[in-house]
């Protein structure tokens, strides 16, 4: 996947200081930056999932466009474009083509809670959340269900919760 950014990352982490606020973010309290494979980033928070190319907004996922609630924690765009969304107790989020399919405990997910999302390089997805740690092939994901391999406190994983709080408690 190519992580290039619109600008350089010297000039991003200056942005506030030469440029001030986003207006755009105004009031997001963003829980993760993520280069979009369309162009600019997306910033994941308390509003959803929002990509921004230079100052405007171009694509957003909130309660609006579908997903369950507005805390998003995690994004994950996987090697056939798929945008995934984990949500704090909404489960996750599956945005292929346009079209939404959301999983929860109710339809195969092992936690609601989803705090962080990694491909590895088979293509499948890990993901952290209270619960313990997921694993999905997005392969065998329907739009109705899914199914995981799960690792939780059963299986001697102490503690169980990874969530991080205000920071991804994840690493690949």
């Amino acid at each position: 996947m190519d992580h290039r950014f619109d600008m350089p990352l010297a000039s991003l982490q200056d942005a506030h200081k030469r440029y001030g606020a986003i207006a755009a973010l105004d009031g997001l309290m963003v829980r993760q930056i993520v280069p979009a494979r369309a162009g600019g980033l997306w910033f994941v928070g308390d509003h959803g999932a929002l990509r921004m190319q230079h100052d405007r907004i171009v694509e957003r996922w909130g309660p609006e466009q579908g997903l369950p609630n507005r805390f998003a924690r995690a994004l994950l765009e996987d090697r056939s474009g798929t945008l995934w969304i984990g949500t704090y107790g909404g489960g996750l989020n599956r945005i292929a083509k346009g079209a939404l399919h959301t999983y929860t405990q109710e339809n195969g997910l092992y936690d609601d809670a989803i705090s962080c999302i990694f491909e590895d390089t088979a293509g499948r997805i890990w993901m952290g959340g209270n619960r313990g740690i997921s694993l999905l092939d997005p392969a065998t994901a329907t739009p109705t269900s899914v199914q995981s391999t799960t690792f939780g406190a059963e299986d001697g994983l102490l503690p169980a919760e990874i969530n991080g709080g205000n920071h991804s408690a994840c690493l690949k």
